[in-house]
C-alpha cells in the first residue's frame, strides 16, 4: 500500500512538472517561493535557463503541501521532450548542486541533447529580486560570499 501511494505521488509530480514545462522553464510548484523569485532571474546570452530543485543525484518536485518527490534526470528529460518546449539551446541549470561530484545530471543532459550545459556545484540561493549566489552555507549566502562555482559540460558530457 505504501509503494502504491509513493508511485501515485511520483506520477503526480511528473504530471505537474510536465504542465510547468509546457508553460515555461520553471519546474517549481507555483506555491513555492522560488517560483516567483525565478521569474526575475536575469538570463545570460546564448543559454536557456531551467529552474528546479535538485541535488547532485537528481531533481525534486515539492507539491503545494511541501511533499517532495524525486525525479530522475531521465524523467526530467522525458518531460522536456513531451513538453515540446525545448529546441536544443545551450542550458544553464539553476538547480542546487546539479554540477557537484560526478555531475550526473549535466553530463546526461549534455549527451542526450548534444548541447552545452552549465550547472552549479553548490546551492543556488535566489533572493526576492532574482539575484542569486552559489553557496551551501545560508549565512555565507546572506553575506554575499560565493563558495560554489559553475561547471560547463560540452555536448559529450566532458568538463570544459
Amino acid at each position: 500500500l505504501k509503494a502504491d501511494k509513493e508511485s501515485k505521488n511520483a506520477q503526480s509530480a511528473l504530471s505537474s512538472m510536465l504542465r510547468l514545462a509546457k508553460d515555461g522553464d520553471i519546474f517549481v510548484n507555483r506555491s513555492d517561493e522560488l517560483h516567483d523569485r525565478a521569474k526575475k532571474i536575469k538570463p545570460i546570452a546564448g543559454y536557456r535557463d531551467f529552474v528546479c530543485h535538485a541535488d547532485q543525484y537528481g531533481f525534486a518536485f515539492l507539491d503545494k503541501n511541501g511533499k517532495e518527490s524525486n525525479v530522475s534526470v531521465k524523467e526530467f528529460c522525458d518531460i522536456l521532450d513531451a513538453s515540446g518546449n525545448y529546441h536544443g539551446e545551450k542550458i544553464r541549470l539553476l538547480a542546487c548542486q546539479a554540477g557537484a561530484g560526478d555531475a550526473i545530471i549535466p553530463r546526461y543532459i549534455a549527451k542526450r541533447y548534444d548541447t552545452e550545459v552549465m550547472a552549479p556545484t553548490e546551492d543556488v540561493c535566489v533572493d526576492f529580486d532574482g539575484n542569486f549566489i552559489l553557496a551551501n552555507d545560508p549565512d555565507k549566502a546572506i553575506m554575499g560570499i560565493e563558495t560554489g562555482k559553475w561547471r560547463r559540460f560540452d555536448k559529450n558530457g566532458e568538463i570544459k
